[in-house]
């Protein structure tokens, strides 16, 4: 997984600006993750929307309720992990989400669902996700934020066409790739409004321009926002060359790429990453946009 180092600042929506890991130092206490956002919480959601990832590219996600007890309570003896918890008073804005002593080795940051949360003005969150803000905890080498599988490191506009005015997106990853599923592309707009790719090329060579670390997009269509009209209505048509040029957050979901060479069956999105089959599939990633004409609301 790869996200931008900073905080995104791109909408109105509640956006995650931090993960910071608490690793379990006794028996008697659980790992816990600590998801901060740019609003005050007051609904953390679901354990099942919460996840970190592995430098393998595994995905793990945070369990509670009517499971097999898995954490510990404080006395140590099993119990189901505790539902994530908002905080109160200055930690408002975070939200803390437990997971079985153990699980955060060797993990290098986390990813919060679409609609998880709501601030305490009613806003929701987007599908997000960052690299730790503290030191991984696993084997040595691993980069915070960065798994071995392809991670999202970029996502640039720039003009081209006949006359060099129309935009388009390239979107840069830390290895070699080959596309999968153009439609788990996305570009997000300063309000809000979500573009969906619908037509790619891949690099062709590691000298070619741009290189096989690369995918650009050159058409989308608008999905949700206030760009696509009364109530975020779905597939409301492509997206114009304006709402291109100014988007300001670039994503990737799971599943857009997979690693060069990697054996896929054509049209076939590849099965999540697993502990029997790591590293073949880009986890989901976000990057503020470079060379456009949007301005990110602070």
């Amino acid at each position: 997984m790869e996200a931008s180092d900073t905080p995104h600042l791109n909408t109105p929506t509640v956006e995650l600006t931090s993960v910071t890991f608490q690793p379990s130092t006794s028996g008697t206490t659980n790992d816990v993750v600590f998801f901060t956002f740019d609003q005050s919480i007051n609904i953390a959601g679901p354990a099942a929307n919460y996840a970190v990832y592995r430098h393998s590219g595994v995905e793990v996600n945070a369990s509670s309720g009517a499971q097999v007890p898995n954490c510990v309570d404080p006395n140590g003896v099993p119990a189901n992990c505790p539902a994530p918890q908002a905080g109160t008073g200055a930690q408002q804005n975070q939200v803390a989400v437990f997971f079985p002593a153990g699980t955060l080795v060797d993990t290098t940051g986390g990813n919060v669902d679409d609609g998880t949360v709501q601030s305490t003005t009613g806003q929701t969150n987007r599908n997000d996700e960052a690299a730790a803000t503290n030191a991984p905890t696993g084997q040595a080498g691993t980069v915070s934020g960065r798994t071995s599988a392809p991670d999202l490191v970029g996502v640039a506009l720039s003009a081209a066409g006949t006359f060099n005015n129309q935009f388009q997106a390239t979107y840069t990853f830390d290895e070699a790739i080959d596309e999968v599923n153009e439609g788990r592309l996305f570009l997000h707009l300063a309000d809000g409004t979500r573009l969906q790719c619908t037509a790619a090329t891949e690099g062709a060579t590691s000298t070619s321009t741009p290189n096989n670390t690369t995918i650009t997009c050159t058409t989308y269509i608008v999905v949700s926002g206030p760009g696509a009209g009364t109530g975020g209505t779905i597939g409301a048509g492509p997206a114009s060359n304006a709402q291109v040029g100014s988007a300001t957050l670039g994503t990737a979901d799971d599943g857009a790429v997979v690693e060069q060479g990697a054996v896929i069956t054509p049209g076939v999105p590849p099965a999540p990453n697993t502990p029997a089959q790591p590293n073949t599939a880009n986890p989901e990633g976000a990057e503020l946009t470079t060379g456009g004409t949007g301005t990110r609301t602070v």
